[in-house]
């Protein structure tokens, strides 16, 4: 019987130069600027859409009870990001284009939204708790 396991040698420290990216820096780069312009911005308009729906179903005068309350709260937190997003997403894609007119967009985000952003998303993710120990009181 041979021992055929000495014939096949690997070299794994070196990398084949051919094979040094799986793709080239500019469609690296359009890739980039696709999701963060369109695929984020699509997403934070959907937010925004489905917490305005939120916002006007549970502020009606019957569905005003305390978890509704929370969660019209929640609705409210998640629309502030969803906006907030939408100039965080420009930024970014203002620094990736190299486009500096959109420089406005970065210092406002900086200054204001970030801190907004991160705000909302503290107290929703405050309120998601205070509504899941809510739940484990009623059910204890």
């Amino acid at each position: 019987m041979m021992d055929n396991s000495s014939d096949v040698k690997f070299n794994l420290t070196q990398s084949d130069p051919d094979v040094s990216s799986a793709v080239s820096d500019d469609v690296y780069i359009v890739i980039l600027i696709v999701t963060n312009v369109l695929i984020a911005n699509i997403l934070s308009l959907l937010g925004i859409v489905g917490s305005i729906l939120n916002i006007i179903i549970l502020s009606h005068h019957k569905m005003q009870n305390p978890t509704n309350v929370v969660f019209l709260a929640i609705s409210v937190c998640d629309f502030i990001f969803s906006v907030t997003q939408i100039s965080f997403n420009f930024s970014i894609a203002s620094f990736l284009i190299n486009f500096f007119v959109l420089d406005w967009a970065v210092t406002v985000h900086v200054i204001s939204f970030d801190r907004i952003n991160y705000l909302a998303v503290l107290i929703s993710i405050h309120l998601v708790t205070l509504v899941s120990i809510e739940r484990m009181v009623a059910v204890f």
